[in-house]
């Protein structure tokens, strides 16, 4: 899937999902790297739901939404809900 494919299905799924970028030190040396979470409106903007290093590419960030998306669908079949 391109990524432009991956960024269609995350954004039509509906959820209010915020991506920004912000430096990260990885041992001296500083990076830019993205980040994203879920309904930025009852969250901290630091505290969102990908991993705490973020990530270097869009195409990684919109696989770890894209496996966001796939839990929140498997929660939902099992009658479980996540935010």
């Amino acid at each position: 899937m391109t990524t432009a494919e991956k960024a269609e299905k995350v954004f039509q799924y509906g959820f209010s999902f915020r991506i920004w970028n912000k430096p990260v030190k990885f041992d001296q040396i500083w990076d830019i790297r993205m980040f994203w979470m879920n309904n930025p409106v009852f969250k901290d903007v630091d505290s969102g739901d990908c991993p705490e290093d973020g990530f270097a590419n869009l195409d990684d960030c919109l696989d770890d939404m894209l496996r966001y998306i796939e839990e929140h669908e498997q929660n939902k079949k099992e009658g479980k809900y996540i935010c």
